[in-house]
């Protein structure tokens, strides 16, 4: 039965009856008298005659025949690899097909897959098989690991396998990571500092904590990243002792993610930290504004109690941002403190305020969201402005304030 199945399947692809030659390989892999692939009375070469017609189903068939004969792939001869390797890396066939045989390589647990896999990742410009490629890696198991593992001791080996485990994710990658974390390759470090960050468990954080020392800033930027993964496990005031000098680091992209970090840490020792930092002459007005938004994200009593001490800071910059920041508070208990801080703004910036409709329009706009009485007579005021858009913003918020429940 098993032969007469193989040859009808062989005869269905000769005639690209591709529904048909998927349904008899179906029944030549799932039929008892054949059952599992180690139990078919067939030779070597009629094997590769199956392999062979597996394949000419994902070039040829119907998206169906596709799907369905993939998911035969784990049954027939582990030599259909080489060919689905092929397949995959063949820029002259159909995406459909590429597609396919990145799919089906999830049945093969071996490192050869996984460079295969790895180089669609960051050579091939098609995000489909791009993303195709990153869940197969990503549901690859233990086996393969410890294959990997096996070849962090070869140098040129490292950056790839430190690339295949950020994508598996898996917690047996953690021991194997933490050997790299002294490589001469800041890349290599930086790579495992990221993987470590999906664990937040103490060995982990610990690892973190040390690479926020790192002599690279690529390395100490994941480490700031990564602890936001952390922050339940560590003490708020260890963190922010910790954090708080990154936020004077040489790399600014290093200064703003360590703001964005700290305005994570439920501890009142944040807005200490910032207000040191931010009224300092010092300070880069980018990490000025950052540090605003994030006081805003904060959204609690202390955060507003800073912003209201640099509204007469004077750049226009700063002044947007706050009038920004303040049209997002959520917390209603804290609206009417927010809606002070507002007018405490355009009063104290009045020449500079009067001459800038986008912060006016800021303003108008932050007062509308706010919804508290206390504005009314600012936005009156620019209800009145020259700028068409200013008086839009403005008479939009008084017209929130007059539907508001007590207003």
């Amino acid at each position: 039965m098993g032969k007469s199945l193989l040859a009808k399947a062989i005869a269905a692809c000769q005639e690209q009856n591709w529904s048909s030659a998927q349904d008899y390989l179906y029944q030549l892999i799932t039929t008892t008298e054949l059952g599992a692939k180690d139990a078919f009375p067939l030779t070597d070469e009629e094997h590769g005659e199956l392999a062979a017609i597996a394949m000419d189903i994902l070039r040829h068939g119907s998206f169906d025949d596709k799907w369905n004969v993939s998911k035969l792939i784990p049954k027939l001869d582990p030599g259909i690899k080489t060919d689905l390797i092929r397949m995959a890396q063949d820029t002259a066939i159909d995406l459909d097909c590429r597609w396919f045989a990145i799919r089906s390589l999830a049945s093969f647990q071996d490192v050869e897959v996984v460079w295969c896999l790895l180089a669609l990742m960051h050579k091939t410009p098609e995000e489909q098989l791009q993303q195709i490629a990153a869940e197969v890696i990503s549901h690859l198991g233990i086996e393969v690991i410890d294959q990997l593992t096996n070849l962090l001791v070869e140098p040129n080996s490292k950056l790839s396998v430190m690339q295949a485990f950020s994508h598996m994710r898996l917690p047996e990658v953690i021991p194997p990571t933490l050997t790299v974390l002294t490589d001469p390759d800041p890349h290599i470090r930086a790579l495992g500092i990221n993987i470590l960050a999906s664990f937040p468990r103490m060995e982990t954080a610990a690892a973190l904590i040390n690479a926020l020392q790192d002599h690279s800033s690529e390395v100490r930027l994941e480490a700031v990243i990564g602890l936001r993964m952390m922050i339940r496990l560590l003490e708020p005031e260890q963190l922010c002792e910790l954090l708080a000098p990154l936020l004077h680091d040489l790399n600014f992209k290093v200064c703003s993610e360590t703001a964005i970090t700290l305005g994570k840490i439920k501890s009142d020792q944040v807005e200490i930290i910032f207000t040191e930092v931010i009224t300092s002459d010092l300070t880069p007005l980018e990490l000025v504004l950052t540090m605003i938004k994030v006081l805003g994200w904060r959204d609690s009593e202390s955060s507003l109690n800073l912003i209201g001490k640099i509204v007469t800071d004077g750049d226009d910059r700063v002044l947007k941002m706050i009038a920004k920041t303040l049209s997002k508070v959520k917390n209603p208990t804290l609206k009417p403190q927010a809606a002070k801080i507002l007018n405490d703004l355009y009063e104290s910036n009045y020449l500079i305020v009067s001459k800038s409709s986008t912060i006016k329009q800021a303003i108008a706009y932050a007062a509308g969201h706010l919804g508290e009485s206390i504005n009314k007579p600012l936005l009156n005021i620019l209800a009145k402005d020259d700028h068409p858009r200013v008086r839009l913003h403005s008479q939009k918020a008084l017209e929130k304030l007059e539907i508001s429940p007590g207003i």
